[in-house]
């Protein structure tokens, strides 16, 4: 029997959502991730376990180089079974999950032999499973992935979207969040004339931005991730404290 309600008769703790944060390095994409409710955060690369501890001691953190422990990780986070009372999962970062996939391609191979066509084609169908098992697990997700420029040759137009093999892919990797932000910094004056640095996470901007807003969170935003979630649920910080 199919369960179904009203939108709105569903509790907050139902609604679980999903977030991709990209940008370039220092933008401030892994302090922001940490932010996620009750964290369990999968750092790819163990340089950003600096910026974990800073920004949320309390996260819980799996160092992972490899798809095998990935995938274990997937396992618990399907059966709803991530340690410590988690809420949510932040993986830093897909573009290196795709280069893992990748890797792990290029393993079966001979020596010397090329990445072929075909295996574009199995590096494309395995990020697409993962996305779709990212995007169907019962906690609220974060993810985050490196910013890519590219020039078009038709009319000039400069264009910023996650960096990710293949030509589709970065608008098929977008599809399954119910929000996409380019994050930032710039520099700035704060009310004292003192230079100051500030970051933000721009969720609705120009067509040449990959960008995707979630009501309430919308437009040029502080990377308060925590707020936003607590905004989705319908709750504010202030309205917490």
């Amino acid at each position: 029997m199919v369960d179904y309600a009203r939108a709105g008769d569903m509790a907050a703790d139902q609604l679980h959502a999903g977030f991709l944060l990209f940008g370039d390095p220092g933008a401030g994409k892994t302090h922001a991730a940490c932010l996620a409710p009750k964290p369990f955060i999968v750092l790819t690369e163990q340089n950003g376990l600096t910026t974990v501890r800073r920004a949320n001691p309390q996260a819980v953190v799996a160092v992972v180089t490899t798809v095998h422990a990935l995938r274990e990780i997937l396992g618990l986070a399907i059966r709803g079974e991530l340690p410590e009372a988690c809420e949510s999962l932040v993986v830093d970062s897909l573009t290196e999950v795709q280069r893992l996939f990748q890797d792990e391609i290029m393993a079966g191979k001979r020596n010397g032999e090329p990445f072929s066509l075909q295996d574009w084609g199995t590096l494309t169908d395995k990020m697409r499973r993962f996305m779709r098992t990212i995007r169907d697990i019962p906690y609220n997700v974060v993810c985050t992935a490196l910013a890519e420029t590219r020039i078009s040759e038709a009319d000039g137009v400069r264009y910023v979207r996650p960096a990710f093999q293949g030509k589709k892919t970065p608008m098929e990797v977008a599809q399954y969040f119910n929000g996409v932000a380019y994050l930032f910094k710039r520099a700035t004056q704060d009310a004292d004339g003192k230079d100051v640095v500030v970051h933000r996470a721009m969720l609705e901007g120009p067509s040449n931005y990959t960008t995707k807003p979630c009501h309430p969170v919308t437009g040029v935003v502080e990377p308060r991730v925590d707020n936003w979630f607590a905004a989705l649920a319908g709750t504010t910080t202030a309205d917490k404290a």
